[in-house]
């Protein structure tokens, strides 16, 4: 259901150019007074932006001027449409232009540009993005950029309108413009009543799911190739949903959107099936928010929820973290793999106290801790070896795959023994870490030129 309130929209802005030290002999005007943004006929939604200016003529720019700035419905200058949130400056309309603003209020923004020893600034604080303010010969341009706030409710026929304050030195009075409304030819409209949420977000559920231990935490991490399987409940909202095209179903997971298809479904139950790829969540963060959710979207894009408030969705925790982002070994990202390319390795044989030991084996250090690490040789021969991660994954003193310690790969038993030798992965201290084995066929190292992947 959408409630019916008014948003005033007003912009206050008060610019200083420093003042005379006679009196100001011509008033300013308001020139025009224009809707930039949105096209017209356009529904904005809450948080969605508008853009107006002001132009105001005024030939003795060194004077100060004032301006507000501010929505009007129907074309009605003292119209305001309101916004529970915003800061009152309906009463600083009122004192200049003579009228009564209604209702009290509003979004506004009050800005002052005034002379200094080195110049002018500007002075901005209240309700808008932001306030420019342009000067040109005997005009001065105040643009308003605007955002919709969730308290402004349904309002049809958007205007803009103006009044200005021209302050006057000298001790001469200062002068009000008239209220200038912008052209009835572009307006727009306001729909910032949220839709009503979803029944529940039933369950979220992977279809295979790893487990590595992060920051002394087991944790279930689904990865590439894995679906996640995500169903959700609308109840009363089914109608709503399944009957025409005024509302339609996202699911936001780990920050990122997904469009549900009204179609996949079981009764009033939707169905989503994601299936993961390199990069859909990025590398694996444990700190990333595991909360679900899955909101009903209006045609001004209003996430559902209650009536002024923030969007709320049907929500649940998931069990699993992600990790879409396949292993690369580079530097770039924290690996090290020596020797470099075009070099010559050594077996990697360890010696005993008092001999040298291999000066350039295969050593490796990775920036994630890894499940599996595959070394190919293509040449004389084509030996394959993996090397698995082990009970403890991350685990720094048993690990042959943890996250930043070095390695050695000691091959010294594939040159001298049989096809079926097995090679050592070790600590830099030349400790044993795991053994494992290579592919039989051809596996004996010898003297040769090889490629390494």
């Amino acid at each position: 259901m959408k409630g019916s309130k008014r948003l005033l929209l007003l912009a206050a802005l008060l610019v200083g150019f420093g003042l005379t030290k006679t009196a100001d002999a011509q008033s300013a005007l308001i020139e025009s007074v224009t809707i930039v943004s949105p096209d017209s006929g356009t529904v904005r939604g809450i948080d969605s932006t508008f853009v107006v200016t002001a132009t105001v003529l005024d030939y003795t720019a060194s004077d100060s001027l004032e301006v507000v700035m501010y929505l009007i419905a129907g074309g009605v200058d003292t119209a305001g449409v309101a916004d529970n949130t915003g800061t009152d400056l309906s009463s600083r309309f009122n004192t200049i232009s003579g009228k009564t603003m209604a209702p009290a209020s509003n979004v506004s923004v009050n800005a002052k540009r005034r002379g200094t020893a080195t110049g002018r600034d500007l002075l901005a604080s209240g309700n808008a993005d932001s306030v420019v303010v342009s000067t040109g010969t005997d005009r001065v341009t105040f643009t308003w950029y605007g955002r919709i706030d969730s308290t402004s409710g349904t309002v049809n026929n958007i205007r803009a309108a103006a009044v200005a304050l021209d302050y006057n030195a000298g001790g001469a009075a200062n002068s009000s413009t008239a209220v200038k409304v912008s052209a009835a030819t572009k307006s727009f409209d306001i729909d910032a009543d949220r839709p009503a949420n979803p029944d529940s977000l039933v369950s979220i559920d992977a279809s295979t799911l790893q487990t590595a231990t992060i920051n002394d935490t087991s944790r279930n991490i689904a990865g590439i190739g894995d679906t996640i399987t995500v169903r959700t409940k609308l109840g009363a909202t089914t109608i709503g949903v399944l009957q025409g095209d005024s509302l339609s179903v996202r699911l936001n997971i780990f920050g990122k959107n997904f469009a549900v298809d009204k179609n996949s479904r079981s009764s009033d139950t939707l169905k989503t099936m994601i299936t993961l790829a390199e990069g859909t969540f990025g590398e694996l963060d444990a700190s990333a928010n595991t909360t679900a959710a899955v909101y009903l979207v209006d045609k001004a894009g209003n996430l559902s929820g209650g009536l002024d408030t923030a969007p709320q969705g049907a929500t649940k925790a998931t069990t699993f973290i992600f990790d879409t982002k396949a292993p690369d070994l580079t530097e770039a990202t924290g690996d090290t793999i020596l020797p470099v390319s075009n070099d010559t390795i050594t077996d990697g044989t360890i010696n005993g106290d008092g001999v040298a030991k291999d000066l350039n084996p295969i050593t490796y250090g990775l920036g994630e801790a890894l499940d599996s690490l595959f070394i190919a040789f293509t040449g004389p021969s084509t030996l394959n070896v993996k090397i698995g991660s082990g009970a403890t994954k991350n685990d720094s003193a048993t690990s042959p795959l943890a996250k930043t310690t070095k390695r050695v790969l000691d091959l010294s038993s594939k040159a001298n023994g049989a096809k079926d030798s097995t090679a050592t992965v070790r600590g830099t201290d030349g400790a044993s870490v795991a053994t494992v084995q290579g592919a039989y066929a051809d596996s004996v190292l010898a003297t040769g030129v090889y490629s390494i992947t």
